[in-house]
């Protein structure tokens, strides 16, 4: 029983001779920042400033016969191909699984219908020529 006295005595004397939080110095914690520090013309303070950063221009998205590609026009370029090949002039004729696809198709046909548009228009001054 002694030696529970003695070791309680001794855990006794430490809290109170043992420094506690209040009495602890310690380094405040501050977060990492990506300012660059500036020295002044003194040596005991330092300004800090934001790192300057230029704003690069983002590049446009290209774009196929009018509409706006993602990465590359290959959808586009495939939708457009395909319509040439089986001859569409309407663009409700215009399907897929793909919009980029479609849109191609899209393409093809607007340029169909406008051509066609133009030809009627022509053909129309033309017999109004011929009747003067």
């Amino acid at each position: 029983m002694k030696i529970f006295w003695i070791g309680g005595l001794v855990a006794v004397i430490a809290l109170l001779f043992w420094p506690g939080p209040s009495t602890r110095r310690m380094a405040p914690v501050t977060a990492p920042s990506t300012a660059t520090p500036q020295a002044s013309n003194t040596t005991d303070s330092v300004q800090l400033r934001k790192p300057i950063t230029p704003s690069l221009p983002v590049p446009p998205l290209p774009t196929y016969r009018g509409y706006s590609c993602t990465v590359d026009c290959s959808g586009h370029e495939a939708g457009y191909e395909w319509a040439e090949e089986n001859s569409i002039d309407d663009e409700d004729d215009c399907s897929g699984n793909s919009q980029s696809f479609i849109e191609g198709c899209e393409a093809y046909a607007e340029e169909q219908q406008e051509a066609r548009q133009a030809g009627a228009a022509e053909s129309d001054l033309a017999a109004d020529s011929a009747d003067d």
